[in-house]
């Protein structure tokens, strides 16, 4: 989940629908926000993981609309996200902004976690985000099984 963005940095980490494991990434970002409504007391390392992601998806200068970074297939998923749980974003730039909020308003320690259905909408778009990362590599790549007796 390391790309390159536009400005050529390649240290940026950018959230990219298409990598494999982006799916898990989110899914245990889930489980780690069911575990931190449970009262657990964990660690954050997926929940950061994805935030960093999602911040670094788009950028944001003082007075200026945000920015998207994200390559086509991960606009499509985001859009697709953002609009289940959200208002339906009607531009790039409101996609942007909307995937910076969202990166900002992930607990990054278990003492900064917002109120209960924040945590739950949050974990609600990890899940969203899972699945619909996964359907869409999977309508792009298949399943990549093969029938045993085929050449």
């Amino acid at each position: 989940m390391v790309g390159v963005n536009q400005n050529g940095n390649p240290n940026r980490r950018i959230l990219g629908a298409l990598d494999a494991d982006l799916p898990l990434l989110a899914t245990r970002a889930a489980i780690e926000l069911d575990r931190l409504l449970a009262g657990e007391d964990i660690g954050l390392e997926s929940v950061t993981t994805l935030a960093d992601l999602l911040a670094g998806s788009a950028e944001a200068q003082p007075g200026q609309p945000a920015r998207s970074v994200m390559d086509p297939a991960t606009i499509t998923v985001m859009n697709r996200v953002i609009s289940d749980y959200y208002e339906k974003p009607q531009s790039l730039a409101e996609l942007a902004q909307r995937s910076l909020d969202i990166a900002k308003s992930f607990p990054t320690t278990h003492s900064s976690s917002p109120e209960k259905s924040k945590l739950e909408n949050l974990r609600q778009f990890c899940i969203a985000l899972s699945m619909y990362a996964a359907s869409y590599r999977q309508s792009l790549f298949g399943s990549g099984v093969k029938h045993p007796f085929r050449i």
